[in-house]
């Protein structure tokens, strides 16, 4: 067989072989050619998924596999609860229903519970990248997954002009509540929404104080 490396994945699927076992190269494969951005918005990171998976674990589970490939490269992330900001770059090899397997092994543990929101994102694989104008941009957090803009490149990145906008897109205010003689709500943050309090949320905001109508 050709094209064939000693781990027995075809060379061809973007692989590289380190010490036996096939890994894709920090810079990705190129696979989605060349990415740019002249006019306009382009938003990228569209499939992505809350996510569990344990630390030494060769796969990890998505419950939105919908997007999801072999050949790909995901960003993980913790991104509220224990161990909030953890994250690693990681190359999917299978997709079998909800289960993503991995070329090697996790780094980090990742949770998805009702305190804690991890998430896996396909990062773009471009050949190279360049953007003179325009906007560039990610879907903003929505509570289980969002707020993260990354791709990888084998080649140069090249910002020459536009924006890399993800203002707003992150962690979220709390609705307004309309009511007299009462502190505000805080923002959210890693460890949550929050609640009504005018201390500090962790990183996210505290509310307003008692004065007048919160509206």
């Amino acid at each position: 067989v050709t094209g064939v490396q000693t781990c027995a994945l075809p060379i061809s699927a973007g692989l590289i072989c380190a010490s036996g076992t096939c890994i894709l190269p920090v810079t990705g494969a190129g696979s989605d050619g060349v990415g740019g951005v002249s006019t306009g918005v382009t938003s990228i990171n569209a499939v992505r998924s809350p996510l569990v998976g344990m630390a030494g674990a060769t796969s990890v589970t998505v419950s939105a596999p919908a997007g999801f490939a072999a050949g790909q490269m995901v960003f993980l992330h913790q991104t509220q609860g224990a161990g909030a900001g953890l994250w690693e770059v990681a190359a999917v090899t299978a997709v079998t229903g909800g289960t993503l397997t991995l070329a090697t092994p996790l780094a980090n543990g990742y949770a998805t519970d009702t305190v804690n929101r991890a998430q896996a994102v396909v990062m773009p694989q471009y050949s190279a990248f360049t953007q003179t104008g325009g906007t560039l941009t990610a879907p903003a957090w929505n509570g289980s997954t969002g707020g993260i803009l990354a791709f990888v490149a084998v080649g140069a990145v090249t910002l020459s002009g536009g924006t890399v906008e993800m203002s707003g897109r992150g962690f979220r205010g709390h609705p307004l509540v309309s009511a007299a003689n009462r502190a505000g709500e805080q923002g959210e943050g890693v460890g949550g929404y929050g609640g009504q309090s005018t201390a500090s949320n962790g990183n996210g905001g505290g509310g307003g104080g008692r004065t007048g109508c919160e509206c």
